[in-house]
């Protein structure tokens, strides 16, 4: 409950989320990995075996991506989390 109250947390947790998600996003774009565009704390990438294979390292470096299917194509899911999180991934 305290939480839901702290209207200030909020304000700073959102900005936190959009910085991140611009930084992502646009780190995204330059590699050409061609994010769906999120107003949301994760992105959604398309799964293609190219990326599969770049998941798999990515993981080995401790960098998770969940999968997932929609309308059964493989997509992965990247949380926004902190910056510094956000730099290894990219």
């Amino acid at each position: 409950m305290a939480s839901l109250k702290d209207l200030t947390f909020q304000d700073f947790s959102r900005q936190k989320i959009k910085e991140g998600r611009e930084f992502t996003f646009a780190g995204l774009t330059k590699l050409e990995f061609n994010p769906i565009a999120s107003c949301t704390n994760f992105y959604s990438l398309p799964n293609s075996n190219v990326y599969q294979r770049l998941f798999s390292k990515m993981a080995e470096k401790g960098v998770g991506i969940r999968g997932f299917d929609i309308n059964a194509k493989p997509y992965g899911r990247v949380s926004i989390g902190t910056m510094d999180e956000l730099k290894l991934f990219c």
